[in-house]
């Protein structure tokens, strides 16, 4: 049946990947143990989840960017410890290497415009910014809920970096995506985060933003004066 999901979210009709995600979606939902297993498994490409990740970059249809994002958080999220120990937990370990050895590296690179052709880049622009959000909210997600694993990946790849430039666009809802993780990072309270905050061009990111919105109440203003609380 995975194949089968595969298959309908590749699809060239809009409505088939529609349809293909919001089953898998469910399916996620009721056996995320099954889904994990068959990912970690399908080798030699992963090619279930290779196209999940994929999808948020190259698909045009943002209802369905969110959904492959969503999909994707999921399937790492951490489950409350219990007294039996179920295959949904068993899973996720071998799950979160395969996403942290082939994966994760793949998102961050998504953050960047790689796009030469400035006729193609304006063009692109609205889906990349997208793409940008989605991944700033996972790499968010990661450092609240599995930062022990995600921290040393974050400082190496110079994600702090690419963030900080990412607050510079003019579309708020990134500049504001990248305070979220910015915010998770510091309330995290760990060294390591805090030395690569103060080494990268965050803090001038965040005055310069602050500076735009300094007279407007908004959420960008309020998510940025809650950070120098910490």
């Amino acid at each position: 049946i995975m194949k089968v999901f595969e298959e309908a979210i590749k699809s060239t009709d809009l409505r088939s990947r529609i349809l293909g995600y919001n089953i898998l979606n469910t399916f996620v939902k009721q056996d995320l143990g099954k889904v994990r297993e068959f990912m970690a498994n399908e080798f030699p490409e992963h090619r279930l989840l290779n196209t999940l990740v994929d999808a948020i970059k190259v698909e045009n249809d943002h209802g369905t960017k969110y959904l492959a994002a969503d999909i994707i958080r999921q399937l790492l999220e951490l489950e409350p410890q219990t007294d039996n120990t179920t295959q949904t937990t068993q899973e996720r370990p071998k799950f979160v290497i395969l996403f942290y050895e082939k994966f994760i590296g793949k998102l961050v690179s998504f953050l960047e415009d790689t796009e030469e052709n400035e006729e193609k880049r304006l063009l692109k622009k609205k889906d990349l910014n997208a793409c940008r959000s989605h991944v700033c909210e996972l790499l968010t997600f990661l450092v609240i809920s599995d930062s022990s694993r995600v921290k040393n990946f974050i400082v190496q790849s110079d994600v702090f970096q690419k963030i900080s430039i990412l607050m510079r666009e003019q579309e708020k809802y990134i500049a504001l995506a990248g305070v979220r993780f910015i915010k998770a990072c510091i309330t995290r309270k760990e060294e390591m985060y805090v030395t690569e905050i103060i080494n990268s061009d965050v803090f001038y990111s965040l005055v310069q933003l602050l500076k735009e919105n300094e007279h407007l109440d908004n959420s960008i203003t309020s998510g940025i004066l809650s950070l120098f609380e910490f």
